[in-house]
């Protein structure tokens, strides 16, 4: 039995990239995407996408209407959040940045419904970002040990809550995070993947969203340099190393004053796994981005109306 299409294959990844890079979407929102094109797979028996018609997507969506799912019972077509009357007093534990247990407790929830509450409003929340930067823009990186928290299944020794890498330095444990920051307080982050960033995720990250007046004030990282040459962006070293930290109007402290802040609220969740990494880069993008912000306007912002 036919179990994929090569063709098929190279227009699904293309599609993902696009999802990740263009649109930054978070790993789950992409898994979830992959998940369902599969199920259409399976249901036109692998056919070639470059034969799509509409009326298959009316018969699929027909046939889904009636599927169940294996845990639940129900009917797929009927999963979505319920309880809408919670919905705000949730987003307010999300404004509040309760863990999963406290928002629960609040809220009258299971912990596995707040938990799926959580990552299904923090995708939308993560969209919320600006689309281009302005002006003196700032871009420096920050590192997390990568971690499987909630694996069932993992490729090395599990480590104690608050377990340190196996050695010093950055390499393929630590999981980079670029953040890019305007002197309008404008803010894109990025999980780049494991070790030090490289030239390549400053064309995929920066590259759409620094605007042609931007000038990038970098550390002294090749890659930036090696970036803002190929692009002809306007480029300020500032060389950490021997212990420069402003040169004239040009610094990082923005940046890196984020980064504090970031470190600091993300110790009270005791570990984040990095797979759900991009949906709290998002979350605190927004309670920066919005300090006074309703759980009203939350919503608003979760079904996609952007203050």
């Amino acid at each position: 039995m036919k179990k994929h299409n090569p063709a098929n294959e190279r227009i699904k990844r293309k599609y993902f990239a696009f999802l990740k890079e263009a649109k930054r979407h978070s790993e789950p929102t992409i898994d979830a995407a992959a998940k369902a094109l599969n199920r259409f797979e399976v249901y036109t028996k692998f056919r070639d996408f470059k034969t799509f018609h509409f009326e298959q997507a009316i018969a699929f969506k027909k046939h889904f209407a009636v599927q169940k799912g294996q845990r639940s019972g129900e009917k797929l077509s009927k999963a979505r959040l319920r309880h809408k009357h919670k919905w705000l007093d949730y987003l307010n534990a999300i404004k509040e940045s309760l863990t999963i247990r406290k928002a629960a407790t609040g809220v009258g929830l299971n912990l596995k419904t707040s938990f799926r509450w959580r990552h299904r409003f923090l995708a939308w929340i993560a969209s919320d970002h600006p689309e281009a930067l302005h002006g003196i823009t700032e871009a420096d990186e920050t590192y997390l040990l990568e971690s499987h928290k909630g694996s069932r299944y993992l490729s090395r020794k599990p480590r104690e809550r608050g377990g340190r890498a196996s050695k010093r330095g950055l390499f393929r444990e630590q999981i980079c995070i670029l953040i890019a920051r305007d002197r309008a307080g404008s803010t894109v982050d990025f999980v780049t993947g494991r070790g030090p960033v490289n030239t390549s995720s400053l064309i995929n990250c920066l590259k759409p969203v620094l605007d042609a007046d931007a000038l990038l004030v970098s550390d002294g990282h090749s890659a930036y340099q090696i970036f803002c040459q190929a692009e002809n962006l306007s480029h300020q070293v500032i060389n950490l190393s021997k212990g420069k930290r402003v040169k004239g109007a040009f610094h990082l402290q923005n940046v890196n004053a984020y980064h504090s802040r970031l470190k600091a609220w993300l110790q009270r969740f005791h570990g984040v796994a990095t797979k759900y990494l991009p949906n709290y880069l998002g979350w605190r993008r927004s309670l920066e981005q919005h300090p006074i912000i309703s759980p009203e306007a939350l919503l608003g912002i979760s079904l996609g109306q952007f203050p």
